[in-house]
């Protein structure tokens, strides 16, 4: 027996390209010509359109945040230029120093973050292969 698989209408397709660019629902309703309750159903009901929405709410994300990798280096580069500069306003040097306290503490986590989920998993693919012996 094959089974039929949903495609998104081009109603739809508008309705996702408008929630990427636009500030909140309503106006992307207006701007793809699809109602804002039709949006609202299709993104609390409808699984296929629900799960294209957050894919590109990913990707755009991702791109963000590459993004924003790129030029930390410039950030730490300027932050550090103002603690040293003697004739900042001290709140300029406090607020820079704290800044990078901030990322450093982030970075650490994330990198403790990321060590902890490889050994969770190794774990469990452990306990796989003791659970495929039995």
């Amino acid at each position: 027996m094959t089974q039929k698989i949903k495609t998104l209408s081009q109603k739809q397709y508008r309705a996702l390209s408008s929630l990427m660019t636009s500030p909140n629902i309503s106006t992307a309703a207006a701007s793809s010509g699809a109602s804002r309750s039709s949006i609202v159903r299709w993104l609390n009901t409808d699984s296929q359109f629900a799960a294209e929405y957050r894919k590109l709410r990913r990707q755009s994300f991702s791109q963000t945040t590459a993004l924003l990798t790129s030029v930390s280096g410039l950030a730490v580069k300027c932050l550090v230029e103002i603690i040293n500069d003697a004739s900042a306003p001290v709140t300029g040097r406090v607020n820079a120093s704290l800044g990078i306290l901030r990322m450093a503490q982030t970075g650490l986590d994330s990198d403790s973050t990321a060590a902890e989920m490889a050994e969770i998993l190794l774990e469990i693919e452990k306990e796989k292969q003791i659970d495929v012996r039995r």
